[in-house]
């Protein structure tokens, strides 16, 4: 028996029904492709954690793009015939002009985002299957992917009188007020922005939608930065003894040796460990939350496989998973019950069936995945065959 599992997009088309006979199962698989007639002979198949199904004739050519990939006219008018047309990642539109989209594909799906025009993400909204979230833009405005950097070697990049549309934009150093009055006419911001305190009166009513998109503001003689972390090595890095982090500061070093290189803190998360939150609190002008850093809590940054055995040297089990866990099939019930503390998932955690219900009970947080698997009992009569984690398979 034959099963495939952790594959992007699999392809079976070309499987005859008996090689159809021979899979028990499929499951985490992102894209399903299979020949006209096929579902007659897949009932049997045992299928979990399947995205998106596709049945289309077997002839039929399939581009599967992984990352970037930008549609144009030129690029349309190139193709001598239809295709399946599936991008994971970013789907670039440039002019499409008025080229008939229903000539060029059997079927067009994006499973991430669209940037492209309002005229063109019209033509595409009315053929194509979009799975995510679309960046617009008029068609006399420029969108720059990422965060914008206000600064002056940026803005001698920009043409006189510019419509700019970013995803963030920064504000952080003085900059050349003259040129950037001269060549943006307006920003609009789709994320955030950061910017310095006295700034805002030089770039404010520049900024299209300012009042309603989200705002970092960095007061006067502060040092700003996204995330983070200090101990003995990096300390003598910063610039200013006044800081603003965005995101979580991390400070993995007593409170008595940032005397001298720290006056004052603004920050989202602070994390410190336990004895000396109270000694750094005289520090903080502002933040969000407070978390005390635990030494006995494991962090998984990579792949973890957690077996019975395993867990013995654990125990009692407190992690924070930001990679790939492993829950072995051999973990019982009753062991998850006692020696799992918590866990905290940012990433990804398989399991059993049987395993699911006492793993959720002990995960305290979860902005990752946790997946139900299953996992073929070997026969001594019977063969293993599973294909798994790879981004397309075409039988």
């Amino acid at each position: 028996m034959k099963g495939f599992r952790n594959i992007g997009t699999l392809d079976l088309r070309k499987a005859s029904p008996e090689a159809l006979a021979d899979i028990e199962f499929i499951e985490n698989i992102g894209t399903l492709l299979l020949g006209e007639g096929q579902e007659a002979y897949t009932s049997h198949i045992r299928q979990e954690n399947i995205g998106s199904v596709y049945a289309l004739n077997k002839d039929i050519k399939v581009i599967s793009h992984n990352g970037t990939y930008s549609l144009s006219y030129e690029v349309l008018e190139g193709m001598h015939e239809k295709v399946f047309l599936m991008v994971n990642g970013v789907l670039r539109v440039e002019d499409l002009k008025d080229i008939d989209l229903k000539d060029k594909f059997f079927k067009l799906v994006i499973n991430g985002q669209v940037i492209a025009k309002e005229k063109d993400y019209g033509i595409l909204c009315s053929y194509a299957e979009i799975n995510g979230d679309s960046v617009t833009y008029k068609n006399h405005e420029t969108y720059i992917e990422g965060t914008f950097s206000l600064e002056d070697d940026e803005l001698y990049g920009i043409k006189p009188d510019s419509h700019l549309v970013v995803d963030g934009l920064r504000v952080l150093k003085d900059f050349n007020f003259e040129i950037f009055y001269k060549h943006i006419k307006n920003i609009r911001v789709g994320q955030q922005i950061i910017i310095s305190k006295h700034l805002i009166p030089h770039v404010a009513q520049k900024i299209e939608n300012y009042s309603r998109v989200k705002k970092i503001v960095v007061e006067e003689g502060y040092e700003y930065y996204s995330k983070l972390t200090l101990n003995e090595d990096d300390i003598n890095t910063l610039k200013s003894k006044k800081i603003h982090v965005g995101g979580t500061l991390k400070i993995e070093m007593p409170a008595e040796d940032l005397e001298g290189y720290l006056e004052k803190i603004v920050c989202h998360t602070l994390e410190a460990y336990k004895e000396d939150l109270e000694k750094i609190k005289p520090l903080l002008a502002s933040v969000d939350k407070i978390k005390a850093i635990d030494l006995e809590v494991k962090k998984n940054l990579t792949k973890l496989y957690l077996s019975a055995e395993s867990l013995e040297a654990f125990k009692p089990l407190k992690l924070e998973n930001l990679g790939k866990l492993v829950v072995s099939e051999d973990l019982l019930p009753e062991a998850i019950d006692n020696d799992i503390e918590w866990i905290e998932n940012l990433g990804v955690i398989t399991c059993t069936k049987d395993q699911y219900g006492w793993l959720m009970k002990k995960v305290k947080l979860n902005h990752g995945v946790i997946k139900k698997t299953s996992f073929l009992k070997k026969d001594s009569n019977q063969k293993e065959n599973i294909i798994s984690n790879l981004g397309t398979y075409e039988f």
